[in-house]
């Protein structure tokens, strides 16, 4: 299992691995459901229960992102949190836009395989 660092900055970053993310109860039942989900269709009730467990998971994985962000930057969580809330809103208008805009869309989809093809170049 891994560790947790303090510092004065940052409250919690954790080192673990990603299974570690949910209780031991939470993430057996999660297997359990993928597993029962691959041999039959999964009742109202298991699918909801599946479907709070994958949120949970992710919540508490996004946590842990931010936390590590926070930490290899030497800011705050909130700090960190107020950053990607403006990216996502900037990202959000941005694709808002886009949609109103196929010429727009275009022209970033051109921009970016140009700049993959630049890449592959080396």
């Amino acid at each position: 299992m891994g560790g947790v660092q303090m510092d004065s900055e940052t409250p919690l970053v954790v080192d673990e691995p990603e299974d570690d993310l949910l209780n031991p109860e939470q993430s057996h039942r999660l297997k359990t459901l993928f597993d029962l989900q691959d041999q039959c269709p999964l009742t109202d009730a298991q699918q909801g229960e599946l479907d709070a467990l994958v949120d949970a998971y992710g919540r508490a994985l996004n946590e842990r992102g931010m936390s590590q962000i926070a930490h290899r930057r030497g800011i705050s969580i909130e700090q960190v949190r107020v950053e990607v809330t403006a990216e996502t809103d900037r990202a959000f208008a941005w694709w808002q836009e886009a949609q109103d805009n196929p010429a727009l869309l275009e022209k970033a989809v051109h921009q970016a395989h140009e700049a993959q093809q630049t890449r592959a170049r080396g």
